[in-house]
């Protein structure tokens, strides 16, 4: 294994998993690679270029690549692997697998993939979703706590930069590491599924229903809003928007989800139990975005 070279090591950067329900972004979706000569641009428009490669002639860059790694992972603070990895192009593409590493392993760790999940408002005190907390979790509860008190867990969709940037200078940071990056399952080709219902909503069906439909502003909607609609749990029926429906009682409160690719649903069999709910999921969010953007004028005059 001595010896081997920083792309072989970048082929062991797969891991660990996003635990995104399907696979996560690989490290050259993230980390940017060292091309010697391409320019590329930089957050708030300023054009860079990466130098053209030079021969460098410090001890450290002829250490066999296995104990380079093995020094880039002994850092506890990623931008010390940040600062060592951009001092050469060499260093920097044996630090991208431990950045990568990293970033994996703490949006993993925020992940609220197959977790129970719910958007709490003002709950009073005993007004559980049905399926909530197991009964170990019933017995636990205090009677007197309200639902806002209970240490749950706040989920996560991204990481902060700010989490690691510290003192790095900020166009540095974005310039290498892409944490714009969009996730690719929230688009036509994947899946929202419910784990506790065995319900899934389609993303195709979402956009297709977007192409056909004239209310306003539905370019704003995704499975994120599908999801959403169903997730809210509150005492209190306000909601500060024009829809007067349930909203606050989300049939979905509680429940554990998952987003996976079209191909899933390829091989399904009925006997599996899983239920297709786009169109009913769907109805809902167009009554809500109708009463609160309305339709486009060209439908009103027709």
């Amino acid at each position: 294994m001595l010896g081997q070279s920083p792309r072989m090591a970048l082929q062991r950067a797969k891991g660990p998993s996003f635990r995104l329900g399907c696979d996560g972004p690989g490290c050259d979706s993230l980390i940017r690679a060292v091309e010697p000569g391409a320019a590329f641009d930089e957050p708030g428009g300023k054009r860079l270029r990466f130098h053209q490669r030079i021969p460098q002639s410090s001890p450290l860059v002829k250490l066999p690549n296995e104990l380079l790694a093995e020094i880039f992972s002994c850092f506890e603070d990623i931008l010390q692997v940040v600062y060592l990895g951009t001092t050469c192009q060499y260093l920097w593409m044996m630090a991208r697998p431990e950045l990568y590493h990293r970033i994996a392993s703490a949006a993993a760790a925020l992940s609220w993939v197959g977790d129970r999940v719910i958007f709490i408002g003002h709950v009073g005190s005993g007004d559980l979703a049905e399926n909530l907390l197991t009964p170990d979790e019933k017995e636990k509860f205090c009677p007197g706590l309200y639902m806002c008190q209970y240490p749950w867990r706040r989920a996560g969709s991204q990481i902060f930069p700010g989490t690691f940037m510290g003192q790095l200078d900020y166009h540095v940071f974005y310039s290498l590491i892409d944490w714009s990056y969009e996730l690719p399952y929230l688009g036509p080709s994947s899946i929202l599924r419910n784990l506790s219902s065995r319900q899934f909503v389609r993303g195709a069906a979402v956009e297709k229903w977007k192409g056909m439909t004239d209310i306003n502003e539905t370019d704003k909607i995704t499975l994120n809003e599908i999801l959403l609609s169903g997730i809210c749990w509150s005492s209190d029926s306000y909601t500060s928007i024009a829809y007067k429906g349930d909203l606050h009682r989300g049939v979905w409160a509680g429940d554990r989800f998952d987003f996976v690719t079209c191909e899933w649903a390829e091989g399904l069999k009925e006997d599996e139990g899983w239920t297709d709910v786009s169109d009913e999921a769907l109805n809902e969010i167009e009554e809500i975005w109708e009463l609160e953007f309305g339709r486009s004028a060209r439908a009103a005059a027709a």
